[in-house]
């Protein structure tokens, strides 16, 4: 299960001023002074915000941008290309979790103001990282199928529930709630008046994702919901929380990685162990194509 704070990357900041920047044909420095907003007779000015965007997030927006052209150089320099299907690959890998890629970009919309764009060419940029900082480490088959033995349920099917509960605290007050539901009540709605899970009661009962086998989720209600259909009621089922009502909002099977999927896999996680960490690798490109900051005001 995924939950994030809402928050905006550096790469959405540097769009909305490139954006800012470019709609009046500015310069960098030089937003100008039209009027973006209104507050009753008070005028906020493309400068003002641009200032604020700057002073809030600007340091950290501009060495984004600066690690983005030092990958570029080194990639480039190596002989390092990724393709479109690389990128594909990458994001159906980091979708794991969230019960598939449209959920991800979805998450990574709601949390992090990103557009499927963005997503893209940020995964670009860590696989072309991670391919600058492993393309010298040597793994060895052996070393391979050792890994795949002893990781092997990293490699094999899986299976992603999206569930939604009601917690109770007692079990005379499941049992009503149980008996809304068969009386045609919305789970959502029931949720929010009856659960005592304050974290996901304003959610409509909503967990998210989450994969059997997951050890944050009690084994009880895994066992419980399983073998459900998409739509279904459990419940109640005793826990640690109390007496829960779970309904299975949605399920995704995948089946195991093929053998040479599974082997590029494993050499990865095994070169990635054995690199250079990946903010040290990112100080060290930009010391080598001498990234600098001209203005103090910028430097983090």
């Amino acid at each position: 299960m995924r939950r994030t704070k809402r928050l905006y990357s550096p790469i959405v900041l540097l769009a909305l001023i490139w954006v800012l920047m470019g709609e009046t044909g500015c310069t960098a420095g030089q937003p100008g002074n039209d009027t973006v907003a209104t507050v009753g007779d008070v005028k906020i000015t493309r400068q003002e915000l641009v200032d604020q965007l700057l002073a809030n997030s600007g340091a950290q927006t501009l060495r984004t941008l600066m690690l983005r052209i030092a990958v570029d150089k080194e990639a480039a320099a190596a002989g390092i290309a990724v393709t479109d299907g690389e990128v594909e690959q990458e994001l159906e890998r980091l979708s794991e979790g969230y019960g598939g890629l449209e959920n991800y970009f979805s998450a990574m919309r709601e949390q992090l103001g990103l557009t499927r764009d963005e997503v893209r060419k940020d995964a670009l940029y860590r696989l072309k990282l991670e391919r600058i900082a492993t393309m010298s480490v040597n793994v060895t088959d052996e070393e391979i199928d050792r890994y795949l033995k002893e990781h092997a349920e990293d490699f094999g099917p899986k299976t992603e529930l999206q569930l939604s509960h009601i917690v109770t605290e007692n079990r005379d007050d499941a049992e009503k709630v149980l008996k809304k539901l068969e009386d045609g009540g919305d789970f959502a709605e029931l949720a929010q008046e009856f659960s005592v899970d304050g974290w996901t009661a304003s959610q409509g009962g909503d967990l998210g994702w989450m994969e059997i086998g997951d050890p944050f989720v009690d084994q009880a209600v895994v066992d419980a919901v399983s073998e459900l259909e998409v739509g279904q009621i459990a419940g109640p089922i005793e826990t640690e929380a109390g007496y829960e009502i779970v309904m299975l909002t949605g399920r995704k099977d995948t089946p195991a990685m093929g053998r040479e999927a599974a082997r590029q896999e494993a050499r990865r996680r095994l070169a990635l162990d054995r690199a250079e960490p990946m903010a040290e690798l990112e100080q060290a490109l930009l010391d080598k194509y001498g990234a600098e900051i001209r203005d103090p005001e910028l430097k983090l």
